[in-house]
């Protein structure tokens, strides 16, 4: 559970001691049908309107709720904001999806000395030239999901998805032609547009053969821009998977292989078929010579095909975990199985009938077999292995890409991660990566692993500063005790710690000026911690403010803390060794139910929670006075940032009883407390929770973590 929750759940309960507070798939039974069309260029912006931003069309003009007479503002005030009804809209304004900066690599597939493969669904080439160092030197944004990669020639072939659910009706995909005649930038010829998920494809002779929703669908690719249906086959079964070699097709479904003769790709002929069994979950054959190499549930099964009416068994090898086997390449006398989850199994097949084991290799899978090394997803990075000794296999160079994060910060050319699931992604330890995003792709130079989940980073220039649990579970004042740990980090690649901070409770938020750490914690203490010399920080002063501290920002000699329970905290901080509270805005409940985040811009904090945003007036530190309220016009907003004139917000709404939508919004706040919204973004991929929404804007690309998902790339106008 994330933090944030833990502490707000165990605030409500010792609030509460004090008063009584009482789908299988379906057969297609008619062909599948499909549409060509000619794609855009992908980092074409769509024009914004040229009429005013407040004539807009489906606008709602928000009166903000003015609950207090703010002193005289520094600017015009206007009693009119701009507030966009997004349920009106289900596409972006004037913010672009350019990319992502964190997922993992998969689909791989390789010619000659470049790699390519799927990276958070799009397509990133890899220069394997130099096997200890492989080089990302192209990308190409996609807008949806891949599920398969196929390079033949100066040709790469796609199959995608679009989204991540279907609630009511088949999201669809795509079968997609990109030149990669220079690999260091594939560009988008042609796409086919299909109703339902396309799952697998193989190519031969100019011709597509994709899998849809069990059918298999024939597309002509002579004009690569123009890729037409041609024929329709629907098979006895349901097709999973597919291979191709000279003139037949090897189609299979859970169970049986099917041979079908192609020599007309208009009207495939079915010639042979072979049962493997009921329930065996054969995979994706790796055609080799006259041999058929399947993996079912439990091992490895050899088919002689060089009869195609009449395939027969050839040999057999059963597994001794019998768990899960779920495809095979073959090289040479070995083969290679990914055995669910993440493991590789060398099998020497130099005796068909008598196949045995002679290695694994852990933690990698989704693998392709070339040059005397295999390329793997290993913890979701590519990984170069030799297996010039398959008894032997060693990992050679890597390239790591940034796991899904809990939360990040962004400065100069570096991102500051801690991922979040690391069930496949990263480390089984927790960790602080350290990205370097400069690039194509962002690229992790290092990390920082822990034992204990790591919360609160804040990052500047010389240092990485985070809090550790000393406890798994961390409920109740008495009960948590942190470590705040200081990294030097003005060596990328070698962050080394050069001091710890004990806490005595557990700690909320962090941050450092002027050689001070200023950190807060649960039980509502706010610390000073000097770090001039950070081998030894020593704690200079503290004052308690009731309530639950989530967030610091500085501005001159005054701290603002956001308070979850009650609104917001100004503390004096001009001689940290006497810390003075100076002001506070208490808000009631019901009005907001909590407060996480704020940002300030000139005489204003922008203050989000639950319910909404507040526009404080803070001309005065002592008497912060509430100027504007944006509540149902903007819902739940979790993080928020401002960036020149421009507060960027992250809040969800629900898309359906089950998950919700995280959202980019963009206003205007030239004229506080004034918003007048300029641009938006709705994340299409669905996530089950809101836990780690988080941004950060640099130079009008916005680093959004949408949720449960990946880090993206937007860019603002």
């Amino acid at each position: 559970m994330n933090l944030r929750w833990i502490f707000l759940l165990t605030f409500l309960i010792t609030v509460s001691c004090q008063e009584d507070i009482i789908v299988p798939p379906t057969t297609i039974s008619a062909p599948v049908q499909g549409k060509a069309i000619t794609p855009s260029p992908s980092n074409t912006l769509p024009a914004p309107p040229t009429i005013p931003v407040n004539a807009l069309p489906n606008l709602q003009t928000a009166t903000p709720s003015i609950t207090a007479t703010p002193p005289a503002p520094t600017s015009t005030f206007s009693p009119e904001s701009t507030i966009i009804n997004l349920n009106n809209y289900d596409t972006s304004w004037n913010v672009e999806l350019t990319g992502y900066s964190s997922g993992e690599i998969s689909n791989m597939t390789i010619q000659g000395s470049y790699v390519y493969a799927s990276f958070a669904g799009d397509l990133i080439v890899f220069d394997v030239s130099d096997a200890n160092s492989p080089i990302p030197v192209g990308y190409l944004h996609l807008n949806y999901s891949i599920n398969e990669i196929v390079v033949q020639d100066s040709l790469a072939y796609t199959i995608a998805h679009f989204g991540v659910w279907c609630d009511q009706e088949p999201c669809g995909g795509s079968f997609n032609v990109i030149d990669i005649a220079h690999p260091d930038i594939p560009t988008l010829l042609g796409s086919f547009e299909f109703p339902n998920h396309p799952t697998a494809m193989a190519i031969a002779n100019e011709t597509a053969y994709v899998i849809v929703n069990g059918e298999l669908v024939i597309i002509d690719l002579a004009d690569p821009e123009r890729p037409t249906e041609i024929g329709h086959y629907s098979p006895t079964g349901y097709a999973r998977d597919i291979s191709i070699k000279g003139n037949y097709a090897y189609l299979v479904d859970k169970s049986i292989l099917q041979i079908l003769d192609i020599s007309n790709p208009t009207t495939p002929i079915e010639m042979g078929y072979y049962d493997a069994g009921e329930n065996a979950q054969i995979s994706q054959p790796y055609i080799n010579g006259d041999y058929a190499y399947i993996t079912t549930y439990t091992g490895l099964l050899i088919i002689d095909i060089s009869e195609p009416l009449h395939p027969i068994k050839a040999g057999s090898f059963i597994h001794p975990s019998r768990y899960n086997m779920s495809g095979v390449v073959v090289s040479g006398q070995y083969a290679y199985m990914h055995m669910w989850p993440y493991t590789i199994s060398v099998v020497d097949i130099s005796d068909l009938q008598n196949p045995f084991e002679v290695s694994q290799i852990d933690y990698c899978s989704d693998l392709t077999v070339a040059n005397g090394y295999i390329y793997a997803r290993c913890l979701g990075s590519l990984q170069l292995i030799d297996i010039s000794d398959p008894k032997h296999p060693q990992n050679v160079g890597y390239y790591r890409p940034l796991s899904k994060p809990v939360t990040f910060d962004v400065f100069g050319d570096y991102a500051y991660a801690i991922p979040g699931d690391c069930y496949a992604t990263c480390s089984p330890y927790p960790q602080l990566q350290i990205v370097d995003i400069s690039g194509i792709v962002p690229n992790v130079l290092s990390t920082f692993e822990t034992e204990t989940t790591i919360t609160n980073l804040f990052i500047n220039e010389n240092y990485a500063v985070f809090a550790m649990s000393k406890n798994e579970y961390c409920i109740g004042i008495n009960v948590c005790s942190d470590n705040v740990h200081i990294l030097d980090i003005t060596n990328k690649t070698i962050p080394s710690e050069v001091g710890v901070y004990e806490a005595k409770g557990g700690v909320t938020a962090t941050t450092i000026h002027d050689g001070i750490l200023y950190l807060t914690l649960w039980g509502g203490k706010f610390i000073a911690v000097d770090i001039t010399n950070p081998a030894n920080p020593q704690a200079i002063d503290s004052i308690n403010v009731p309530g639950l501290l989530q967030e610091i920002v500085i501005r001159g000699q005054t701290a603002y803390v956001v308070n979850a329970a009650t609104g917001l905290n100004i503390i004096d901080i001009s001689d940290p060794t006497h810390l003075q509270e100076i002001g506070a805005l208490s808000i009631p409940p019901p009005s907001y139910a909590m407060f996480w985040d704020l940002d300030l811009y000139q005489d204003y904090a922008f203050l989000v929670g639950e319910s909404g945003l507040l526009v404080v007036n803070i001309t005065d530190p002592t008497h912060p006075v509430i100027s504007a309220t944006y509540d149902d016009a903007i819902g739940e907003t979790l993080t928020v940032e401002v960036s020149g004139n421009f507060l960027f917000v992250g809040s969800v709404k629900p898309s359906n009883k089950l998950s919700k939508q995280s959202i980019l919004r963009v206003f205007d706040i030239s004229q506080p407390p004034i918003l007048v919204e300029v641009g938006y973004f709705i994340d299409q991929m669905r996530y089950s929770s809101a836990k780690h929404l988080d941004l950060a804007v640099v130079d009008n690309v916005v680093y959004f973590a949408n949720g449960d998902s990946e880090l993206m790339n937007l860019k603002f106008r």
